[in-house]
This record gives C-alpha cells, sequence and structure tokens, in this order.
C-alpha cells in the first residue's frame, strides 16, 4: 500500500435542468424541445419553468448557485435551491448562465450555459418582412408602370383625334375646292354662252367672265 500514489478526489458536478415545464405543460427529453445545451422552442411555447441541478459528490442542495437569463436580465440571481425559475419571453435567442459552487470551497466555481432560442411567428421573421416590403415595392412600380401607360394611351387618343380631326379638314377642304372650281367653270362657260347670244350685253358679260 502506497499513500503517496494515491490521488485527491476532486469534485467535478455536472449543471442540468431536472425539470422543464412549458405553458404548464411538463417536457421530457424525448419532446425534441432539448437538443444538447440547447432548449428549441416556438413564439407561443414562451412561458418557461425550470428546476437547476448541479450533479456531483455532494447534494443537489449542498451547492451555491448564481444564474441569470443573458438577454432578459443583466442581475445574478443567487440561491441554493434554483427551483421553479420562471421566464415569460418574447421570440429571441437567450443564454441562461449558471455557476455553481460546493458550500465549503466558494473558490470553485463550475459553469453551464443553455441557450434558449424562442422562434418568432412567421409575420416576424426577416424573410417574411423581405417579400413584404418587395411586393410594395412591386405595387407601386405596376401603380407607377399602370399610371404612365394610362397618360400614354390619353396622349395618343389625343393625337389620333387631331390627325382624324385635320384629315376631316383636308378633306372638307378639297371638296370646296373642287365643288367651287366646278361652280367657276360652270358660271365661267354659261358668261361665254351668253356672251354669243346677247352681244349687246358684251360689256357687262365680260366683266362677269373676268370676274
Amino acid at each position: 500500500f502506497y499513500p503517496e500514489a494515491l490521488s485527491v478526489l476532486k469534485d467535478s458536478p455536472g449543471i442540468y435542468i431536472t425539470r422543464l415545464v412549458i405553458n404548464d405543460i411538463r417536457s421530457n427529453f424525448f419532446s425534441g424541445i432539448q437538443k444538447g445545451d440547447s432548449i428549441l422552442l416556438k413564439y407561443s411555447q414562451n412561458h418557461l419553468q425550470l428546476d437547476i441541478a448541479a450533479i456531483g459528490l455532494l447534494n443537489p442542495d449542498e451547492y451555491i448557485y448564481k444564474y441569470r437569463l443573458k438577454g432578459f436580465q443583466k442581475n445574478w440571481q443567487l440561491t441554493h435551491q434554483p427551483n421553479n425559475i420562471n421566464y415569460i419571453l418574447p421570440p429571441g435567442n437567450y443564454v441562461l448562465q449558471i455557476i455553481c459552487s460546493p458550500n465549503l470551497s466558494t473558490d470553485t466555481f463550475f459553469k453551464k450555459n443553455i441557450y434558449i432560442i424562442i422562434s418568432p411567428p412567421l409575420w416576424q421573421t426577416w424573410w417574411f418582412r423581405l417579400l413584404g416590403i418587395l411586393f410594395f415595392i412591386s405595387v407601386i412600380i405596376l401603380i407607377v408602370h399602370f399610371y404612365n401607360r394610362n397618360k400614354y394611351n390619353q396622349k395618343i387618343k389625343i393625337l389620333q383625334n387631331k390627325n382624324e380631326m385635320q384629315q376631316e379638314r383636308e378633306r372638307i377642304s378639297r371638296d370646296l375646292h373642287d365643288n367651287l372650281g366646278a361652280q367657276a367653270n360652270a358660271l365661267l362657260y354659261g358668261t361665254e354662252q351668253l356672251e354669243i347670244l346677247h352681244p349687246s350685253e358684251s360689256n357687262l358679260l365680260q366683266n362677269l367672265n373676268s370676274t
């Protein structure tokens, strides 16, 4: 027997969540909520109750615990029995920081971080907001496009109306010109015939012919 060969037994407790209640319903390991040191929850699963215990050489109540939920509270909570820890959390990412030490050896610390992730609802996700912004921009672009197209169609319609009016004016002008020319020729022919039939009125008929 060699006493000097004996090693000093060191306490290295593991820190665990011994009870987890979500919305007044107790969770278990097989629920899929706990994955390693992470707790994954939906936005509706935001009411948490936890019991924490250090499992080592000493009983759980022979350790001093300090804990805080980073991202939700600033001050550390000190207790010998961290039971019924309650949180009502909005969606987000949190870190439950736990520090424990034996009663008789407060210089020795053991740490544990448990990550709590509460996913936001669909309408609060970044990609849903991005789709909403893109949809809004698309609607604005469509409104502007249809507005400009409507103005363009109105301008085209006005130009078409002006063009039709101009064509109608030109047609009326041609018709008037043709009619006046035909009537003038008829008058000219008539005065020439009258001049033959009535030579005594030749001066008057010549004036009419010239006119």
